[in-house]
């Protein structure tokens, strides 16, 4: 499958995608972050990404939600729809909140592509710092957005995690 990050489309999440978006995030999490969890951890990260909160975030006005689309297609079957394969929120505009691609659609461009919509949609001032949260897994495409190790790799109820820090004089 060849997708090109010019056939992506970004647009805000809705209230109506909080389903999709749910099932997007537990999908790369039992693919990629399943072990980096405690059986409690991972009970807790079920619960808090349910379609019910990922609707509350998506309503918070101190959240930004941005998702990456494909269209796929009708075919003789199935009409054609919209697919979403990844997804950027932001809370309070200066940290990354949930940062997501599907598998099949990674080291394709799309994750680059939601970073850069989003650094366009956030206040530029020299030396603004960005946080995040990384899994293991992400620690390097983080790295290569620009972000640094801001401490010590923790596991905060259940989920082991590293804080990184990203600054805008370092576009």
């Amino acid at each position: 499958m060849a997708i090109y990050t010019e056939q992506i489309t970004l647009r805000h999440a809705t209230e109506a995608d909080a389903g999709s978006v749910s099932d997007l995030i537990i999908c790369v999490a039992r693919a990629q972050l399943r072990d980096e969890f405690t059986p409690e951890g991972w009970d807790l990260f079920l619960r808090l990404i349910n379609k019910q909160t990922q609707r509350g975030i998506i309503n918070d006005k101190d959240f930004a939600y941005w998702l990456a689309i494909i269209e796929i297609e009708a075919t003789s079957i199935e009409p054609a729809r919209e697919k979403i394969v990844g997804l950027l929120s932001s809370k309070r505009q200066l940290h990354v909140f949930h940062f997501f691609i599907l598998p099949d659609y990674q080291r394709l461009g799309i994750g680059t592509k939601l970073w850069r919509n989003y650094l366009m949609h956030i206040p530029h001032q020299q030396g603004l710092k960005i946080t995040v949260n990384s899994s293991d897994y992400a620690l390097e495409f983080y790295k290569h957005l620009g972000f640094r190790n801001s401490g010590e790799r923790a596991i905060k109820n259940g989920l082991a995690h590293t804080p990184m820090q990203f600054y805008l004089s370092s576009l």
